[in-house]
Order: C-alpha cells, then structure tokens, then sequence
C-alpha cells in the first residue's frame, strides 16, 4: 500500500500501516486526490487509471507516461509507426509496418505470365 497527501502533490510512499488517503493503485505522484504520473512500467489511461497495458487502439508512450491513439489506419499499433492489424478499410503489404487505404491496391503492367511491373496506384 502507498500513502499520499490529497492535497498536495506529493509522492506516493511505501507503509505497512493502514492508510486514510491512499494512492491510486500502480501511481507515483498524487495532484489533489487523483493520480499526476504513474509509476515506472504503467503509464495513464484516459480515465487517469495506470496501467501496464493499453486498451486495444492505443499504444503505451512511455516518454509522455500516457497511452496515445494508433494512427486512424491501425486497430491495433505497438507504436506510432508500428502497425500490428489494420483497421477496416486499409491492408498491409507483407513486411511492411503501415496500412495503407485499400483504394492503393497497385495496378499491375503485366509483361508476360512471369513478370509484371507495378505501375501506379489505382
């Protein structure tokens, strides 16, 4: 159990002792009674919660202790440029991290059975 101070910013510290005022669970550093940063490994939701994992859609940016969207392109990222699925509507080409609109689908100039360059996008 951490202890913290609700009103002021302080940080959470261990005791054995029963606590009036306890920190919220997995955070460093109180504002008022709600969470300010979270400890290390969890960073903070949307609703000010820490966790170790972020909801599925986002990814967890420890530089900024928050868990931030994936690009609109992307259900499901391990990063802003790392997607692992794409959202419906885009694809992935294979060994490629970003999804692309399916509208890109490469329109093939087809020189024979065997070889065909891609031309454009259509």
């Amino acid at each position: 159990m951490y202890k913290c101070c609700p009103l002021t910013c302080q940080i959470c510290e261990p005791t054995d002792e029963p606590v009036v005022d306890a920190c919220p669970e997995n955070c460093l550093r109180c504002e008022g009674t709600e969470c300010g940063q979270c400890q290390r490994k969890f960073v903070m939701d949307y609703d000010g919660i820490c966790v170790g994992e972020c909801p599925r859609g986002q990814f967890a940016d420890h530089e900024s202790g928050y868990c931030v969207e994936c690009h609109e392109s992307c259900s499901l990222c391990r990063g802003p440029d790392g997607c692992e699925e794409c959202a419906e509507g885009y694809f992935k080409e294979d060994g490629e991290d970003r999804c692309k609109p399916e509208g890109e689908i490469p329109i093939l100039d087809c020189v024979d059975n065997d070889r065909c360059l891609e031309k454009a996008y259509g």
